[in-house]
């Protein structure tokens, strides 16, 4: 929902088995959010990598990176999302939370 607010384009999923990865667009992410995206690049190899938001995933793994509280897209996101939820009613693009 705050990529929606930001105007960015959602995270592409990608299903491997018994788990979610998700793949941030490349060129959308420009500017402030350009930021985001780094580390998302292996260390060795160069190759972007995949993002998830669950730890089991990305533990004792290379190939993949957590996406916890304090990495920039979910600083980003939670803060955008905070404003909107104060933000006045007549300029306001989101209505309804649930928070999981």
């Amino acid at each position: 929902m705050a990529l929606d607010v930001a105007r960015l384009p959602e995270l592409e999923s990608v299903d491997l088995s018994a788990y979610q990865r998700h793949r941030v667009p490349d060129a959308a992410f420009q500017g402030t959010w350009a930021r985001c995206t780094e580390g998302l690049a292996h260390p060795h190899t160069g190759v972007r990598r995949p993002i998830t938001f669950d730890h089991g995933v990305a533990q004792g793994r290379d190939d993949v990176v957590l996406a916890h509280l304090g990495h920039r897209l979910v600083q980003m996101c939670l803060r955008l999302l905070r404003a909107e939820v104060w933000a006045p009613d007549d300029v306001k693009r989101m209505h309804r939370v649930t928070g999981v």
